[in-house]
């Protein structure tokens, strides 16, 4: 059975800090155990897919830049029959964060949201402020990645914002939620694979920041979480990452209870080359999931 392992940057002799790199890691340590994967590129033209049975979804960092060839592909790697992990379905659901709605709905408790759909004209963010009781908002992309075209709007700059809003407005539909200021604490990640919890960590923002990726300077803490924020991760993925190979939770401790704020079932980053079995439970999930083709 050929693997096909999707990376942002496929490793060389020249490539910078392979040691250090997760997808590079898990590449030698899947192929060490006997299976067939090799590294590609999605978007890569010259590569005739129809030789792979299984495309695994690691690293695709560019697919919200690129959304409708992305879509474009997964379809068309479908119409071949070749199996992803995650599922197709679930892929299509997550990389739209309009899938907090769903997440609401079944009394999950999340980040406050409200979205403003494609050609949606904003003329100030007064009402916005006044529904999440709030002098400070975060207004980002339904489909992104990274904080790419993340804002943080206050009552004191709002009104540098509109235009450029309405400009992106033009391309992609956005989402608005209350700043939550528990993620200066840190921001919990929980991940899991084929649903089996494996290891959690804590991300801080860098001083004066609040974005808790590593690119941006935020810094990590590996640690296990309290297990009632494990608990509810938990049924989270229970309820909607099913089938799953990899799920990784995102949320911040507020007023005693878990907030979601990102469940990621496409490309996250899985921390795995700093937890001891991480390499070890991608695995068996793995093994778990391709016995069931």
């Amino acid at each position: 059975m050929r693997i096909a392992l999707i990376v942002f940057q496929k490793p060389t002799a020249n490539s910078q800090d392979i040691s250090s790199n997760e997808d590079f890691e898990l590449l030698n340590f899947l192929n060490g155990k006997g299976l067939d994967v090799s590294p590609e590129i999605w978007h890569d033209h010259s590569i005739d897919w129809k030789n792979y049975d299984v495309i695994i979804l690691k690293s695709p960092w560019d697919y919200h830049e690129k959304i409708k060839e992305f879509t474009q592909w997964i379809n068309k790697m479908d119409e071949y029959g070749i199996k992803f992990f995650n599922p197709v379905e679930t892929i299509k659901w997550n990389f739209d964060k309009h899938y907090f709605k769903e997440i609401e709905n079944e009394n999950f408790q999340i980040v406050k949201s409200i979205f403003l759909e494609q050609n949606t004209v904003v003329d100030n963010f007064d009402e916005y402020f006044h529904q999440f009781k709030i002098n400070k908002l975060i207004v980002k992309p339904c489909i992104s990645a990274s904080a790419w075209n993340t804002f943080v709007i206050t009552k004191d700059n709002s009104k540098d914002y509109p235009q450029t809003i309405n400009e992106l407005l033009k391309e992609d539909s956005f989402i608005i939620q209350p700043f939550i200021e528990e993620i200066l604490a840190g921001e919990w990640s929980f991940i899991y694979f084929n649903q089996k919890y494996s290891h959690s960590l804590l991300k801080i923002p860098k001083k004066g920041d609040f974005r808790v990726q590593h690119i941006h300077g935020g810094s990590i803490r590996f640690e296990e979480a309290p297990a009632y924020l494990i608990q509810s991760a938990d049924k989270i993925v229970r309820y909607f990452a099913q089938n799953t190979l990899y799920a990784r939770v995102d949320g911040v401790e507020k007023d005693n209870d878990f907030h979601l704020m990102e469940l990621e079932l496409i490309e996250p980053f899985l921390f795995l080359n700093r937890e001891t079995n991480s390499f070890e439970n991608y695995y068996h999930a793995l093994m778990n999931l391709l016995k069931k083709l």
